[in-house]
């Protein structure tokens, strides 16, 4: 434990000496150092399912001011990483194969992939320290540990000290180990993570295929290869480390793309008493142009109004309070931000802060906040926010627009630009459809009719619409919807299919896609996804809801199109990956496969579903989902114990093969 306490106290001092400078903590990494290198002889080192071994090299112990906090090895080495997890090994499969030159070995219970290094640094904390045996060298291994730290600090990744500071802090007695290897065939990022994540992830880092311009050649990016679970289930909801319960900010956009945010955050810890949270927040963005755009935090204080220290890097924030907060204590923090982060897409005339990190929140697990805004946008830009609309004014040549949103939500956005809108008020319910460029008020009163046509279908067996303003805004592009709460994206093909040639080519379907965003409502918002595995929820119940309107709409002709479709493309991307894994996908074809999986084949498991229960039963599985499961997170345990309470039958195998597994129902 002596060890724990001296990190601590060289954390705390190296935290607070910067809290009083009034400026974030310095790179940790050019704290690290070197003790006596030594010759080695049969080296080894093994940390659940990887192992490295080096016959022969150097090694020297690293430290972080007097506390030991790894190793450095340089050499000939040789490692193996293995898979115990069936339910990944496609996925592991296809992207080993597709975006690296590593190779593997697979039977049914493992799979196992092997290769040497060059170097590797070697971080832990919570686990007893390998002994370095061999004889003292004259000469230092600092030059090559320097450019080690050098190449791994290009990867876009949370960087590793956050990790483990939270880890001295929070969880001393718990292992956290990353290994970072300069392999012959790819450079690999191991990370063994038993105390947020709880996760075990092998990933080699690449050059960016798709950034080509400016800063962005420079960095090197995760291709997630093996994602294990560490003392968990899987299948099982993770609870996250605390919730993010309020949002209330204070946002003015300038017409130079500049903006000033004002957050104040109401947090709660979960499990655990906790000094140390980690939050995701984009440091930095890049616009079409490759221009850098910043998000710049002036400071982050308690509600006493003390500065409290924090790193903010490659899109993740690390924040350290004075002293750790109870599990289930609510408190605040107050974010002032200021940046040039406001970007127009292809250089039109609005902006968009979307579904992403631009403001600091948890993983999906933890975002369960209510929100209050204040939004001042500078004319002619026109602000556009979800929740119910509290006021609206002109002042300054601003205008200011205040919104609240008091049900749990995630994915918080904000629009503004030339939008031209319109409301339509009945049954308690407004829709406003907010066209981009022009006044399109023909388009406008159309697509107010169908989405309220829409709702009215899903009312009697999703329940009522669960917002009472709906914001659907014009995207000055084709093809494509997004439903942030409260709100719908749709291109320009909805509001005039006939405007061009590219708006009839994607005019096809549109109805669909529609009905799929308005689903979304209850889909994704009232039934909420955990994490990406449970992706299939807000999507694929999404997909199949909207099918039950096209039905209506076009009779069996367009639903049976639809089934077929569905059936097509989950047998195209049946066996480069299961259902929960398909967002892991990278590759030739990842985006086409993914899609296929999460909307496709989970659509397809349902319409399965349904044929069997037939319509009664059906209907009520979804109503009672909705019902049971209003304001939370679902899961696809969720759906199976709940189709044995309906039905009293046991739906274990059916998820097992299809949804965890790549097989096709036949």
């Amino acid at each position: 434990m002596m060890r724990f306490l001296l990190l601590f106290i060289s954390l705390f001092i190296t935290f607070n000496f910067f809290a009083q400078e009034r400026i974030s903590p310095p790179e940790f990494d050019d704290s690290y150092r070197l003790k006596t290198a030594y010759q080695v002889n049969q080296f080894k080192f093994e940390n659940s399912r990887i192992s490295l071994s080096m016959e022969s090299g150097q090694a020297a112990e690293v430290y972080l001011g007097n506390t030991k906090v790894g190793l450095f090895l340089l050499g000939n080495g040789d490692y193996t990483y293995v898979s115990q997890d069936p339910y990944e090994h496609a996925v592991l499969h296809n992207n080993l194969k597709k975006t690296t030159s590593l190779e593997g070995k697979r039977n049914k219970d493992q799979y196992k992939i092997s290769d040497t290094f060059k170097s590797a640094f070697i971080l832990y904390q919570g686990k007893t320290f390998p002994e370095i045996m061999g004889s003292p060298l004259d000469s230092s291994l600092h030059q090559p540990f320097t450019e080690h730290l050098a190449y791994f600090s290009r990867a876009r990744v949370t960087p590793r000290k956050m990790l483990f500071i939270k880890q001295a802090m929070d969880y001393p007695d718990e292992p956290v180990v990353q290994v970072e290897l300069q392999g012959s065939k790819e450079s690999i990022l191991y990370q063994y993570d038993s105390i947020v994540n709880k996760n075990e992830v092998f990933s080699p880092i690449v050059k960016g295929r798709y950034q080509t311009t400016g800063e962005q050649k420079k960095y090197l990016w995760p291709i997630t290869i093996s994602d294990q679970p560490v003392s968990r289930d899987r299948k099982a909801f993770l609870p996250p480390q605390y919730l993010l319960t309020d949002l209330t900010y204070n946002l003015q956009a300038n017409q130079d793309d500049s903006a000033t945010l004002y957050i104040t955050e109401t947090i709660v810890p979960m499990g655990s008493a906790q000094r140390i949270f980690m939050f995701d927040f984009y440091n930095k963005k890049w616009d079409d142009n490759g221009n850098e755009r910043v998000f710049k935090i002036n400071s982050i204080t308690n509600e006493a109004g003390i500065d409290l220290p924090f790193i903010h890097e490659n899109d993740s924030l690390l924040v350290m309070l004075p002293e750790a907060i109870k599990p289930n204590q609510a408190f605040k923090l107050n974010f002032d931000i200021e940046g040039n982060f406001l970007i127009r897409p292809g250089g039109n005339n609005f902006w968009q802060l979307g579904v992403e990190p631009w403001f600091p929140q948890p993983g999906l697990s933890g975002q369960y906040y209510t929100v209050h805004s204040t939004i001042r946008v500078q004319d002619p830009f026109v602000p556009i926010a979800p929740g119910k609309t509290v006021s609206r004014k002109k002042k300054d040549g601003y205008t200011i627009l205040k919104t609240e949103i008091n049900h749990p939500i995630q994915f918080a956005v904000i629009n503004a630009g030339k939008y031209f809108s319109e409301e339509d008020v009945q049954d308690g319910l407004t829709i406003r459809v907010a066209s981009y460029g022009t006044a399109k008020k023909d388009s406008i009163a159309q697509l107010q009719r169908l989405a309220r046509k829409i709702i009215k279908y899903y009312e009697p067996w999703l329940g009522p619409f669960p917002f009472s303003e709906f914001n659907i805004i014009e995207v000055a592009s084709y093809g494509f919807g997004q439903a942030p709460p409260g709100t719908m994206y749709i291109t320009k093909e909805a509001f005039n299919p006939l405007e061009d040639r590219m708006s009839q080519a994607y005019s096809g379907g549109v109805n669909h896609r529609y009905a799929h965003e308005i689903a979304h409502q209850y889909w994704g918002h009232v039934v909420k996804m955990g994490s990406g595995e449970e992706q299939w929820i807000t999507e694929s119940f999404s997909e199949y809801t909207s099918s039950m309107f096209i039905k209506q709409l076009k009779g069996d002709g367009g639903y049976k199109k639809m089934v077929s479709g569905w059936k097509y493309k989950a047998k195209t991307a049946s066996k480069s990956s299961s259902i929960p894994m398909a967002n892991r996908l990278s590759g030739s074809n990842a985006g086409r496969n993914r899609t296929y999986l999460v909307y496709d084949k989970g659509a397809y498991l349902l319409y399965k579903l349904h044929q069997e229960l037939g319509d009664d039963l059906f209907f009520s599985f979804l109503r009672s989902y909705q019902g049971i499961f209003a304001w939370k997170y679902g899961t696809t345990n969720d759906c199976v114990n709940l189709l044995k309470a309906l039905t009293k039958k046991d739906y274990s195998d059916f998820f097992e093969k299809y949804f965890w597994g790549t097989d096709m129902p036949k």
